[in-house]
């Protein structure tokens, strides 16, 4: 998913990380978790860092890294 929210200290995406202890990860179905239903399979990608449009180049090298979490890389 692509947002175009100023993340505090310049962080660029945000994603579940897959492991087979915890719960998140490109397989994780929706279910209860701390009482409402949620989905632990995505990622967040901003367009925006300390106020100013991040490139499209940028973009494409954070989807892949947190693309990457949800796969189970740390």
């Amino acid at each position: 998913m692509f947002t175009y929210r100023d993340f505090e200290m310049g962080t660029l995406g945000l994603a579940w990380t897959g492991d087979l202890k915890n719960a998140g990860g490109v397989c994780e179905k929706n279910g209860h978790y701390r009482g409402s239903m949620k989905s632990l399979n995505t990622g967040i990608v901003t367009l925006l860092n300390y106020g100013k449009h991040v490139p499209p180049a940028v973009s494409h090298v954070t989807l892949a890294h947190e693309i990457g979490h949800n796969f189970g890389s740390p």
